[in-house]
């Protein structure tokens, strides 16, 4: 039969690593999550303003096929772009 001081300090001590190992699990259970919050939320936030960034493109070019070329196809707007851009580097 073991004394009592040996018994309760082997209690303290396995105590006390059952609380230590049960704090690391949760802070790398922790950590993950963390790491694929951020992850989550930075490849939504890129997506959305890649997103936000063509909408305004698209918008834009509607509005100058519409100004520019109203009857035509994509073609004719593009040579009419080009045209306009560069018709006064060749003086």
């Amino acid at each position: 039969m073991m004394p009592n001081r040996i018994q309760n300090s082997i209690v303290i001590i396995s105590d006390f690593l059952i609380c230590v190992s049960s704090y690391m699990v949760a802070g790398s259970v922790f950590h993950n999550l963390l790491d694929i919050t951020i992850s989550y939320l930075a490849s939504f936030l890129s997506l959305a303003s890649i997103a936000i960034f063509v909408f305004y493109i698209k918008k834009w070019l509607s509005k100058e096929d519409e100004r520019i070329n109203k009857n035509g196809g994509l073609l004719d707007f593009i040579k009419v772009v080009l045209r306009k851009r560069f018709k006064d580097n060749c003086k």
